[in-house]
């Protein structure tokens, strides 16, 4: 009975080792960026903003367009999720910025 006993503990050390080794080698996430809306674009379509900044810009201020969204980068495109882009969609209808996304007149 100890042999079994003890065998299930070296077994569970060996299995929880390995998942801790994993998560320390997981990829991390890439940082989020900022990316201004160009004139006239989709708030929906990634190929409607302009290249990632590190910095917000200035100058977003009002509640009726789009000016800025902070997302993660995607190959020099925002990362639109869903989660972003109901985000958009809650800041066009009830006009205020929301936690990604800022708006200007």
């Amino acid at each position: 009975m100890k042999k079994s006993s003890l065998f299930i503990f070296a077994l569970t050390f060996l299995v929880a080792s390995a998942f801790t080794f994993i998560k320390k080698d997981a990829p991390k996430k890439d940082p989020t960026y900022y990316y201004v809306l160009d004139e006239e674009g989709d708030p929906t379509e990634p190929a409607d903003y302009g290249p990632p900044l590190a910095e917000p810009p200035d100058g977003c201020d009002g509640d009726t367009y789009v000016c800025v969204i902070i997302a993660e980068d995607n190959d020099g495109y925002p990362d639109i999720d869903e989660g972003l882009e109901g985000e958009i969609e809650t800041a066009l209808l009830v006009h205020e910025d929301q936690s990604h996304v800022f708006l200007t007149d």
